[in-house]
């Protein structure tokens, strides 16, 4: 028995955390201060190989049913027509009833009428699907006008705020009024330690961080925390208030010089034609370093620090990679390791590996699910019966980083189900493989985007259907090298089987082989 940490970062690929960017070749100078994630993987297990699906739902419901999305209809965003996870679902909280409370601060974004709506993460007699005791958060994203500073914190089910129940966190400073006290990423960290404060016995806590998502901004500067009563804390580096605040005087034609400067010194573009496009990519980074600081924050509570509490293991990972914003047409909403490798880290209890290993062994993001689930002695099959998961323990290699992984293969998918015919989720047989536009539960099915990795080699599949409901499958294969490089050499770019650059009876040409195998065996 034990206590589960998942803290969940979002839109924070390996441009985010320190560690990864030189793993993903890039600029070191552009790479964020993580000193609180870098002493987790210290004490803990980093994982170089972590994928997720390339959105934010249909990650979540990896992290919290343990299946593929092709099984639970999860495919893309939760919207009003969207399939969501049901009352049939694998929810982890539910496995964990008889023997945690189970919490989740922050997005949820793994609803719509289908499943509850507001109420969906909550337990069945809640009038929800999840099985959580308490939910607390942001249903989806902070948008529609809203900030950082100014946005609506819900808990389970009613719109809740700071001190008057009716008003969105912020309202009452006004919208534009930074007041550091209102500020999303600090308030995330907060509800948690409060939540977990409250806790007799054990629990599971997923904090699922509204950072560093859109709205793009600059989070609070040291004297707007000092004037918020936080004290000396920085949320971001002295380097990056100073990156952020040139490419804003830059932007406004403020002594363009004299920040020219400033940016040459640390290493930041300073063209006045690029400053709109780096001046996001400074506020991305300044947005990851504050969601470090408020982690180290949660993660040295006195309920929390895994140096004095034995049986907390703290998991860290991101839903998926940054925005095309950030870091091209590569990353976010695809199926290409910008979109769906990302950090990951585990420490505390169950970890025994030398302190500081890095793992280069496959991971999928449903192993979270079946490895806290296997910490805790629960099987699947008695939990859910005739349910098929896809998740696999990685106990192992919590172990021994180097030992042999249990998965052969990692699999990512991207595809949208816009009909509300199949609540509980799945799709009908053969609606993705066959020709989804035929198929009356899914009739507008236009793309299903897959890559699956091997040790050597990443596959990526990209399936289009026509008003007819034919499918059109192009695939591209790419040579993973040693773990340093991203999609590391492309071999080919052809239609379906037609993989004329790569020689028969060669290495490439077996691993292409078995991909493609892999692929059709896991198509619903």
């Amino acid at each position: 028995m034990g206590k589960h940490l998942v803290i969940v970062a979002d839109d924070l690929g390996l441009e985010g955390y320190s560690r990864t960017v030189p793993e993903a070749n890039i600029d070191p100078n552009l790479a964020p201060a993580t000193p609180f994630l870098d002493a987790l993987a210290d004490d803990g297990v980093r994982f170089r190989r972590a994928y997720v699906n390339p959105r934010c739902s249909p990650s979540r419901s990896l992290l919290f049913t343990g299946r593929y999305a092709f099984r639970t209809g999860m495919g893309n965003n939760a919207v009003a027509v969207n399939t969501v996870p049901g009352a049939a679902e694998s929810w982890l909280p539910v496995a964990l009833d008889a023997t945690h409370t189970t919490a989740n601060i922050g997005k949820w974004h793994l609803y719509n009428a289908n499943n509850g709506n507001l109420l969906s993460p909550l337990k069945s007699g809640s009038g929800g699907v999840a099985g959580l005791d308490r939910w607390q958060g942001v249903y989806a994203n902070i948008f529609g006008g809203e900030t950082y500073w100014n946005w609506s914190r819900f808990r389970d089910g009613v719109l809740y705020d700071l001190a008057t129940a009716a008003l969105p966190i912020g309202d009452a400073d006004g919208p534009a009024n930074r007041v550091a006290t209102n500020y999303a990423t600090t308030i995330n960290i907060d509800d948690a330690i409060s939540w977990i404060g409250a806790q007799g016995g054990d629990w599971l806590c997923v904090v699922a961080m509204n950072a560093p998502h859109s709205p793009l901004h600059i989070p609070p500067t040291l004297a707007e925390r000092v004037s918020g009563g936080y004290g000396s804390t920085r949320l971001m580096s002295e380097k990056m208030e100073d990156v952020t605040a040139a490419y804003v005087n830059i932007l406004s034609s403020i002594d363009v010089p004299t920040n020219q400067a400033v940016l040459d010194g640390y290493g930041w573009p300073s063209a006045v034609d690029t400053a709109s496009q780096w001046a996001s990519y400074a506020a991305h980074i300044a947005m990851c370093e504050a969601a470090d600081t408020e982690i180290g924050r949660l993660l040295a509570d006195a309920n929390v620090d895994i140096s004095t509490n034995a049986d907390v293991t703290v998991w860290y990972v991101s839903d998926n990679g940054a925005s095309s914003t950030i870091v091209g047409s590569m990353g976010k909403n695809t199926v290409y390791d910008l979109g769906t490798r990302v950090p990951m880290i585990v420490a505390g209890n169950g970890v025994t590996a030398t302190a500081g290993s890095t793992c280069d062994r496959l991971v999928d993001l449903v192993d979270i699910w079946r490895t806290i689930l296997d910490l805790e002695s629960i099987d699947p099959a008695t939990a859910f019966p005739g349910v098929t998961v896809d998740g696999v323990s990685i106990a192992a290699l919590l172990a021994d980083a180097d030992a042999t992984g249990p998965r052969t293969y990692s699999y990512t998918e991207l595809f949208a189900t816009p009909s509300a015919a199949n609540p509980d989720g799945g799709l009908a047989a053969g609606a993705l493989l066959n020709g989804a536009t035929n198929d009356s539960a899914y009739p507008l099915i236009d793309t299903w985007d897959r890559a699956i990795h091997s040790e050597e080699y990443s596959l990526l599949e990209f399936n289009t259907y026509d008003s007819a409901g034919t499918r059109t499958v192009t695939y591209e294969l790419y040579n993973y090298l040693g773990g340093d490089q991203l999609n590391g050499s492309q071999l080919l770019l052809s239609d379906r089987l037609g993989f004329n650059s790569v020689s028969r009876n060669t290495t490439p040409w077996r691993a292409l082989q078995a991909l493609v195998a892999q692929l059709e065996a896991l198509a619903p």
